[in-house]
């Protein structure tokens, strides 16, 4: 068994890239980020192009957002105030 907190060999770190996450809106756009926080009733996001973008967080689906992210293995949780 390898420990959890192994570090994966160098020919795969160069392989790994940052997670992008789905981002789903009421809407029924989506958009992919790199990064997401909430900021003053804002959500902020950095599309994979490197923009920063914001939203009122009364227009994002997060019952679907968490739900497009889990299927792809990974947790949305957003951070802030």
């Amino acid at each position: 068994l390898i420990p959890a907190t192994a570090e994966a060999p160098p020919a795969a770190k160069q392989d790994m890239k940052p997670p992008t996450y789905l981002v789903a809106f009421k809407d029924n756009s989506i958009q992919s980020a790199m990064a997401c926080w909430r900021e003053s009733g804002m959500l902020h996001y950095v599309t994979v192009q490197g923009i920063h973008k914001s939203a009122p967080l009364a227009t994002l689906d997060q019952e679907y957002t968490v739900e497009l992210n889990r299927g792809r293995g990974l947790e949305f949780r957003l951070k802030g105030q």
